[in-house]
């Protein structure tokens, strides 16, 4: 039962090119991870991290994930850590535990404080099980994710300079099925990981858990946009 499960985020460390991987331990847990609670839903389990972004935000990682606090809201949560740090740490067969955002400082410990709700220039909900990347044309990091509440099916494409705050910049609807799509993801041959993007890149998402969608984007530089 999903209800029971206890969700967390790792980081898998590999010394041959991915064919094996170890898992360190936990380097980040939502808030009071072990607790049941009545979630936006009104069904009552412990939280979910989601399908944990990341991107380099100079010589750190940076990590987006699902947070809910007391009363079940759910949260936009991020953490950073040291990227030496954690990839020594990791050849050691440890974990680095990541700092949440507080007071918009990465200060609060990872595996047991409550990130801060990145800010933004809306208001709705959007899911966490999001993915990031860095966009050096226009100097800002993306973060893509989504929300199929009022069966109402939506993906949000954010941007920010800092990647502390999301500025919306796209909505993608399905106008044609109250479909869910969920689990997004960037598409590129810009870069090997597609961490960081061109100006010109895909979006995919899966509709209902049984096809595969997807749109082109386009960024425009000189106007600081995408379309």
């Amino acid at each position: 039962m999903e209800e029971e499960k206890l969700f967390t985020a790792g980081l898998g460390y590999s010394k041959n090119n991915g064919k094996n991987r170890t898992f360190p331990g936990d380097i980040l847990r939502p808030y009071k991870y072990d607790i049941q609670r009545k979630m936006n839903n009104d069904r009552v389990k412990t939280p979910n991290a989601g399908g944990a972004g990341y991107v380099i935000a100079g010589d750190e990682f940076q990590i987006f994930f699902q947070e809910f606090n007391d009363e079940g809201k759910r949260q936009a949560g991020t953490a950073r850590a040291n990227m030496k740090h954690a990839i020594d740490a990791a050849r050691e067969g440890k974990s680095f535990e990541r700092e949440k955002l507080r007071d918009r400082q990465f200060t609060a410990p990872g595996l047991t404080a409550l990130s801060d709700d990145m800010p933004g220039n809306f208001k709705f909900g959007s899911n966490m099980h999001c993915k990031a990347t860095w966009a050096p044309s226009i100097g800002k990091y993306l973060l893509l994710t989504w929300s199929s509440n009022n069966g109402n099916p939506k993906l949000y494409l954010f941007a920010s300079y800092y990647a502390i705050n999301r500025e919306l910049t796209e909505t993608i609807t399905d106008h044609n099925s109250k479909y869910a799509i969920i689990y997004p993801f960037f598409g590129s041959l810009y870069s090997d990981d597609v961490h960081e993007l061109g100006n010109e890149f895909n979006i995919y998402w899966a509709r209902n858990h049984k096809e595969m969608w997807g749109a082109s984007v386009v960024i425009q530089p000189g106007k600081n946009k995408l379309q």
